[in-house]
């Protein structure tokens, strides 16, 4: 279960998106990420057990930082309005599939997958999705699976099959994606039950064929 100071602290936040009302509220916002620390060790334990990738890693090298690059954006707001953090080999910069927990008032999600893969690993992905197309679509069609996320996010594709594969074949949709992600939102109240954690890993454990595939693509020689 997340702490309700959790929630209370992003709800504030949200509203009041500014560093006098952070800085203001700075022991409420340690108090929030040593909370939301402790949530992300015991997940990682959890989903250590059936997925060695996430094996030793600490929270602090998957958790992204609060504070927002705003050199470059129309929107000058000095902070993210959530917790993030990726669950994978060598944490939140990893190249490799993974587990992302966002944790947000009314935008709470589990989510997975590579998203915008570079050029060398997108081939090697597409590749792979290719020859080995009846185990991914045996994968994507699973009943656990489509139960927590349904379909791929197809927002990020093509509008045409990349060259070097067939228009006809039985995968093209997936050929043309860019990231190949998926997800899970949870609401406000889900977040505060108990077994929201429970949850959480049980939606890794769905997702973890379909990561392990991602992952074997890119180790690919």
């Amino acid at each position: 279960m997340v702490p309700k100071t959790v929630m209370i602290f992003l709800e504030g936040l949200k509203a009041n998106n500014s560093r006098d009302w952070f800085n203001e509220n700075k022991d409420n916002y340690l108090q929030a990420l040593k909370s939301y620390d402790n949530i992300l060790e015991q997940l990682i334990s959890s989903v250590g057990l059936f997925d060695d990738e996430v094996v030793g890693l600490k929270p602090k090298d998957a958790i992204f930082r609060i504070y927002r690059d705003v050199r470059f954006s129309h929107d000058k707001s000095p902070y993210k309005t959530h917790f993030g953090a990726y669950l994978a080999r060598g944490g939140r910069k990893s190249p490799s599939a993974g587990y992302y927990v966002h944790l947000e008032a009314d935008g709470s999600v589990l989510a997975g997958g590579i998203w915008r893969p570079e050029s060398e690993n997108l081939k090697k992905i597409r590749r792979a999705i290719d020859l080995y197309h009846e185990e991914f679509l045996q994968i994507v069609s699973e009943k656990i699976f489509t139960k927590w996320f349904g379909k791929l996010s197809s927002d990020d594709a093509l509008v045409r099959v990349p060259a070097g594969f067939s228009n006809d074949s039985p995968v093209a949709n997936y050929l043309r994606m860019k990231s190949f992600t998926v997800g899970h939102t949870f609401t406000n109240r889900d977040v505060l039950e108990p077994n929201f954690e429970e949850r959480v890993v049980e939606a890794c454990r769905a997702m973890y064929r379909f990561n392990t595939f991602l992952r074997e693509a890119i180790d690919e020689k």
